[in-house]
């Protein structure tokens, strides 16, 4: 699966973030034959988790 990578200071918005990055691992040759892409709850999920880590973070 791809790890997302979210840059929420850029100010672009997460949709092109997560667009350009799906493209650019497809250039790199992600996935792999036989992979099948995210669900979106899936990457809804996994940017949740590090969100909600990211706030844990900044409030301990």
């Amino acid at each position: 699966m791809f790890a997302f990578r979210l840059d929420t200071r850029s100010g672009v918005p997460t949709y092109l973030q997560l667009a350009d990055q799906v493209r650019r691992g497809i250039l790199l040759g992600y996935p792999l034959d036989g992979d099948r892409p995210p669900t979106v709850r899936e990457v809804a999920a996994a940017l949740l988790a590090a969100a909600v880590w990211l706030v844990h973070r900044r409030t301990s």
